[in-house]
């Protein structure tokens, strides 16, 4: 079974399906669903954003509880590999130009 979803805004009762162009002529089932997120955005208006709270609910995300649970670490065995030490090289490098003979 092929499946396609597609997503249009409708402006007419006649519509043009090119995704569909393989399936003319065969039986296929058709549902049609309204987008509750675009339905609302077009009640809200384009200049009337949802709040980030609002977002946060349609998403379904939750607040933060403990912020160390993201915050990862530096690998122990790579804590002192000389990055730090040759950046620091590197950059004196280009900031020292040798003095020439004037």
């Amino acid at each position: 079974m092929n499946a396609v979803r597609i997503r249009k805004h409708l402006d007419s009762h006649v519509l043009d399906l090119p995704e569909i162009a393989g399936m003319v002529g065969k039986t296929v089932e058709i549902i049609v669903l309204e987008d509750q997120q675009s339905a609302a955005a077009v009640e809200r208006g384009a200049w009337n954003s949802p709040t980030i709270k609002e977002q946060a609910a349609a998403q379904g995300t939750r607040p933060l509880q403990d912020f160390n649970s993201i915050v990862g670490g530096w690998p122990e065995d790579q804590l002192d590999d000389g990055f730090e030490a040759a950046l620091d090289d590197r950059r004196r490098q280009e900031i020292v130009t040798p003095l020439g003979d004037d």
